[in-house]
């Protein structure tokens, strides 16, 4: 929502954060369903049907760069109505299945499979980061100069935009996190 209100769905572009919401830019106009993959490195978008707008589409755009630039993927022969988009719960997964409805009212599921895209995990190499395919990265709040957030800095592997690799399941997203010294602003008034 961009406005003092929030309108209705008909009327709704599609945002992204890449900063955990402290910035946003419109990535596509309309409403359009989505879901992450590969713990992030992969995001899906697809047209999705409202009661107020039966959309009707036989692709679905992609990003393998935190949603900097987008690929179309046509899914079809046929125009068909997107009802949802699934994957796995842990986003660890770079398979997605997209559930539709044809003009003639069937429902049935297309398999989108993103593992051909990238065929070597990816590495950190905290001795160089010129090798390594993450960097470190901390959330920061909007209106603080220090990276302390919940009374702690904590810093998180994040893969790199321009790395063609995958994220191994077993990655632990947390690198470290040491607690903050206590100040005013951490307590209630």
């Amino acid at each position: 929502n961009v406005g003092s209100s929030l309108g209705d769905i008909k009327d709704a572009d599609t945002f992204m954060s890449r900063d955990g919401g402290v910035t946003w830019t419109s990535v596509k106009k309309g409403h359009w369903t989505w879901r992450y993959g590969d713990q992030g490195s992969i995001i899906v978008l697809a047209q999705r049907a409202t009661h107020a707008s039966p959309a009707k589409t036989k692709i679905v755009s992609y990003s393998l760069d935190e949603g900097k630039t987008w690929k179309e993927y046509t899914f079809a022969d046929e125009d068909v109505t997107i009802l949802d988009i699934s994957t796995l719960d842990s986003g660890t997964s770079r398979n997605f299945l997209l559930w539709c409805k044809s003009g003639s009212g069937k429902t049935f599921s297309v398999n989108l499979d993103f593992t051909g895209l990238a065929n070597k995990a990816c590495e950190f190499k905290k001795d160089s980061e010129a090798d390594s395919d993450y960097y470190l990265w901390s959330p920061k709040h909007p209106l603080q100069d220090d990276d302390c957030l919940f009374g702690h800095v904590a810093r998180y592997l994040r893969k790199k935009a321009d790395r063609k690799c995958y994220n191994e399941q077993s990655i632990q997203r947390l690198y470290d996190h040491k607690d903050c010294q206590c100040s005013r602003r951490d307590y209630e008034w």
